[in-house]
């Protein structure tokens, strides 16, 4: 993207003179107009010598003071400059959900430029998939990227980052993952799968030295009885812990596609409502005159169109889970109800059968040894 240092200096300036003209810029004091000027002026001055971030912090104070589009336009540049395409898809997503029919024609040029770049820079956004492998139905997962918690609802769908490398690992009751890193492309979608595994003090407990007190997988060692209380690990009743796997995993799948049902119901309330939020306004003149109250109803419909995002991905979310519970329950109930009812063949089954559910972009599934 080539953007040439006297068009930018002509947008500034003008914004900042149809800005001090709005009622919002006029409720503000002179000290305080003058000040956004002279620091969007800064960030001018920085975006032409290539001080991207300065040119960002400079911007992004302006905005503080005085909210103009053109800043908006502006921010995201300047964080695209920098490799933040995710923070400039943001600005850019701001920027277009403004009602700007009745604003200055600086404006509405700086929506419409914005509205061109976000279309080439959505195409340039990579997308990662976190998928957990290994964890049960009970288990507490706990997932980072960079350091940083990710939302259990991100885990198991493509979310947008920044391109370069980025850091994943997990965590869970008694489970670890070793950290894995990943390089991502511009426009790549990519997914990261992390194993996870017993922690290395989860089996102290059940390590025998020979003298009968067997080790925690039943195989025992010496002349004692240690492979029979290793392997005594089930439930009182003798039923085999992949029953119930399988029952967990069922209720899960069920509760999984009622939450699909619900959000997704959910989140068709939320976009007919912000569709009767705009035709409210657009069928009255008094609104449509008037900045304030059709900014006012902008913001409302953008926010219930926010809702509404979010209700799908939770949608998304709950099928995904419903459909690998029912998968991954029905197999190892499966599994559990076809094992030999001894404890020595238990033992063996379990050693030998292991099934997993994973989720992927665009594909889900079921991985093990049989």
């Amino acid at each position: 993207m080539r953007i040439r240092s006297p068009r930018l200096a002509g947008l500034i300036l003008i914004g900042a003179a149809a800005l001090a003209a709005t009622p919002s810029a006029q409720a503000q004091t002179d000290e305080e107009r003058a000040a956004a000027r002279a620091v969007a002026q800064q960030g001018l001055k920085a975006f032409k010598e290539s001080r991207w971030a300065e040119a960002l912090d400079m911007f992004t104070r302006a905005e503080k003071v005085f909210h103009a589009p053109t800043h908006l336009l502006l921010i995201a540049r300047s964080a695209e400059k920098l490799g933040k395409l995710v923070q400039a898809q943001e600005a850019y997503l701001k920027l277009k959900r403004e009602d700007l029919s009745s604003a200055k024609p600086v404006f509405q040029k700086a929506q419409k430029d914005g509205n061109a770049e976000l279309q080439k820079l959505q195409k340039r956004i990579p997308h990662v998939s976190v998928v957990v492998s290994g964890a049960g139905p009970a288990d507490n997962v706990k997932v980072t990227m960079d350091g940083k918690p990710v939302p259990p609802a991100l885990v198991g769908v493509p979310r947008p980052v920044d391109p370069g490398k980025h850091e994943f690992s997990a965590v869970a009751d008694g489970k670890a993952t070793g950290s894995k890193s990943i390089e991502l492309k511009e426009g790549a979608n990519e997914t990261v799968v992390l194993t996870l595994q017993e922690s290395e003090g989860a089996g102290a407990a059940g390590e025998g030295d020979g003298d009968g007190t067997g080790t925690g997988d039943g195989t025992g060692t010496g002349d004692g009885t240690g492979g029979e209380v290793g392997a005594d690990t089930g439930s009182a009743s003798g039923m085999s812990p992949l029953v119930y796997g399988g029952i967990g995993g069922l209720a899960v799948g069920v509760g999984g596609i009622i939450m699909g049902v619900i959000f997704n119901g959910k989140s068709n309330s939320s976009s007919d409502d912000a569709d009767a939020v705009f035709e409210s306004c657009n069928s009255a003149p008094a609104c449509r005159n008037d900045p304030d109250q059709s900014q006012s109803f902008a913001d409302e419909a953008a926010a219930l169109d926010d809702d509404a995002s979010g209700q799908r991905t939770l949608s998304t979310v709950g099928f995904v889970v419903g459909g690998l519970g029912l998968v991954g329950g029905g197999v190892l109930l499966y599994l559990g109800l076809t094992s030999k009812k001894s404890e020595s063949a238990y033992v063996d089954k379990r050693n030998q059968a292991h099934v997993t559910p994973w989720v992927g972009y665009r594909s889900v599934g079921v991985s093990g040894r049989f």
